[in-house]
């Protein structure tokens, strides 16, 4: 188990979402995924 999914499991209502062939520098690696997770967060904010 990777250090992301054990920090999941350990934060209440914490959410995942991996981006698929994207590095540490996920912002350059994959922008509009990043866009599209950080709007689906935001959005579901209270």
């Amino acid at each position: 188990m990777t250090k992301a999914y054990e920090l999941t499991d350990a934060l209440p209502g914490a959410r995942l979402r991996t981006i698929p062939d994207a590095g540490h520098l996920v912002q350059e690696d994959a922008p509009a995924e990043l866009l599209s997770a950080l709007w689906e967060f935001l959005h579901d904010m209270p």
